[in-house]
């Protein structure tokens, strides 16, 4: 994979509507097509902490670092992506559905 980092856009599809705080990024799907995703952009701290505290909880090894970080480091990013292989889920960045399986399973867990 390229890189975790996100792209805010301004414009996009036919009609160009704008989209002012929004956060898209291409991830890779299970049949191995990308395609754009909103994803929560990195200034949204608390839901990347969610993620991370979700993760770590779900017994996926995250460093003290990045639990300290607001956003994600490497041992986040590995775990998320392995969290989303799992779960046949598009993979690379942080979405609202990744989010919701994250904390979904910890409560199942429970």
């Amino acid at each position: 994979m390229d890189s975790l980092h996100q792209k805010q856009v301004i414009a996009m599809g036919p009609g160009k509507t704008n989209a002012p705080g929004k956060c898209f990024m291409k991830l890779k799907e299970q049949n191995g097509d990308t395609n754009w995703y909103e994803v929560f952009c990195e200034g949204q701290t608390k839901y990347f902490q969610k993620a991370k505290q979700g993760l770590k909880d779900l017994g996926f090894p995250i460093s003290q670092e990045d639990l300290n970080s607001k956003s994600f480091g490497k041992t986040t990013a590995i775990a998320m992506i392995e969290f989303q292989k799992e779960n046949d889920l598009a993979y690379g960045g942080l979405d609202q559905t990744t989010l919701y399986h994250i904390l979904k399973a910890v409560q199942e867990k429970k």
